[in-house]
């Protein structure tokens, strides 16, 4: 498995999610090793999003064990972003952002969170209610959210839907930045190109189960595409 001559950070044995009778996730196992930038494919119902919610520790597993370093699975040591950005719209950028430093026991909660804001480059709409943001603003406010605490864990749930071109070029140089930061990345998307630059390990889902788990080095963009129309189209 990709990863495997480094000690992994987070293992996954078994893990089984239902829903009902349905299983989102069946049987998977999966390394995590740290600085790791792991893109995740699959189409709608591969269980990408479940499995992020397992790691995130919103969802328990049905089967299966997750093993963990020390406190890599501590809520303190996560930022999530989900399909929705999970902010407060009568609340400014600005306080947004201090509540959530204030949530995380953060020394200085203003000062962090004024740094944060030149960080995503919100500075002249700060003041502004978070109800009359851009989905590209809310975006970039969502991400300094998950960034707050300095996570050692940063997963994201197709964070470029609703982006546009100057948008999405932001949010890649801003996770681009966290993996130099050494932060472990778990990126589900659709957007095959951005998710394949991103990245320095490819996992492909299907039907719960991981149909492919590879570094990026070992695949070129067009052998890759090849393989995941076909996994797409069964």
């Amino acid at each position: 498995m990709a990863g495997a001559e480094r000690k992994a950070v987070l293992s996954l044995r078994g893990i089984e999610k239902r829903f009902g009778l349905r299983k989102s996730i069946d049987g998977l196992d999966l390394d995590i090793c740290p600085g790791e930038f792991i893109s995740l494919f699959g189409r709608n119902g591969a269980g990408k999003t479940t499995l992020l919610k397992l790691l995130s520790g919103l969802l328990g597993a049905s089967r299966g064990k997750i093993e963990a370093r020390a406190g890599i699975l501590d809520r303190s040591r996560i930022g999530y972003i989900s399909h929705q950005v999970m902010l407060y719209p009568e609340l400014t950028g600005y306080e947004n952002l201090v509540l959530f430093a204030e949530l995380h026991n953060l020394p200085d909660p203003w000062g962090t969170a004024h740094r944060m804001i030149s960080r995503i480059n919100l500075e002249s709409d700060a003041g502004r209610f978070v109800r009359d943001y851009s989905r590209g603003m809310m975006q970039r406010l969502s991400l300094g959210r998950a960034l707050i605490n300095d996570p050692e864990l940063l997963l994201l749930d197709e964070p470029y839907t609703g982006l546009d071109r100057q948008g999405e070029k932001f949010l890649s140089d801003l996770l681009r930045g966290a993996h130099r930061e050494g932060k472990t990345v778990i990126m589900a998307t659709h957007d095959l190109e951005q998710g394949y630059e991103l990245a320095d390990r490819l996992v492909v889902l299907y039907r719960g189960r991981i149909f492919l788990d590879t570094s990026v080095q070992d695949l070129n963009f067009s052998e890759f595409t090849s393989l995941y129309d076909g996994v797409s189209v069964k």
